[in-house]
């Protein structure tokens, strides 16, 4: 009765479609049978490995194995690990099926392209060469920006590269790659010599000696350092409030006639215009 069970096809289609591995147990007339394979296959991708021969380099069959589990590529024939079709098949489901594929095909640019297009993080399987190949890579980047990490060294630093990773990235990683770009242009322009300044400045003189501590004592280099101040004569430690209240007494010393940097044009508005050649 038992053996009855096992060489009937409905039942054996039955099974393999509730558990596509029971294909394990079957006669080998099912394990040649293609629709019973495909039941299978779809049900478990992994049933591959108990199909026949032929139907391991059956493409049709293999394909249907590859969408549903992308690992099944181990167990098709060397010719269909060798097609480019199948191979993406495999890795656009699962990224591990890579060593799978044939070593002809792991080293091939053409198949490389294709392949970073579909899934970029393939990259990261690629030989030394192509990881240094910028069109590959840039490819790679623009449909999935981790992939850069990927990257040969030089690569890794490139500019082009780097902004495309920043196109398809969301606003605070780009707004952090803009500072951050900033930030290399300043230090490159002006190269800093340390991190923090301070000066002191005399309440009756704060225009004068602001300027003169910025633009004469100091390095060109340190005026885009962050500083604090400090009033002559007076106690007290700047924790913001003291810069706050500098900024302050410049914007309304500023505009004093006695130091002629501003014209005025009219006077029922008040119109300061800046005198050029005053500094």
């Amino acid at each position: 009765m038992v053996g009855d069970i096992r060489n009937n096809r409905d039942v054996v289609l039955a099974a393999v479609t509730q558990s596509g591995l029971a294909l394990r147990y079957t006669d080998v007339e099912f394990r040649s049978d293609k629709d019973v394979a495909l039941a299978a296959v779809r049900q478990s991708g992994l049933a591959l490995q108990y199909a026949s021969d032929d139907l391991r380099n059956d493409k049709s069959v293999v394909l249907e194995a590859t969408r549903v589990t992308g690992r099944s590529l181990e167990f098709a024939s060397a010719e269909l690990k060798a097609d480019i079709e199948v191979v993406l098949s495999a890795l656009t489901q699962d990224l591990n099926a890579f060593p799978f594929a044939s070593e002809c095909l792991r080293s091939d640019r053409l198949f490389f392209l294709q392949a970073v297009s579909r899934c970029g993080l393939i990259l990261q399987f690629a030989s030394a060469a192509l990881r240094a190949d910028r069109e590959v890579v840039l490819v790679a980047t623009r449909q999935n920006n981790g992939a850069l990490c990927y990257a040969s060294d030089v690569l890794r630093d490139d500019i082009e590269l780097r902004i495309e990773c920043v196109k398809t990235s969301d606003f605070t990683i780009r707004k952090s790659f803009f500072f951050s770009e900033l930030n290399k242009l300043i230090r490159k322009d002006y190269p800093v010599c340390g991190d923090y300044i301070h000066f002191a400045v005399s309440r009756s003189r704060i225009l004068i000696e602001s300027f003169h501590q910025l633009n004469s004592r100091l390095p060109s280099a340190d005026k885009y350092l962050p500083f604090s101040v400090s009033f002559e004569g007076e106690a007290g430690i700047d924790a913001g409030g003291l810069t706050r209240e500098w900024y302050q007494l410049i914007s309304n010393d500023i505009g004093n006639p006695n130091y002629v940097l501003f014209s005025v044009e009219s006077c029922i508005y008040m119109i300061l215009v800046l005198r050029t050649r005053t500094i």
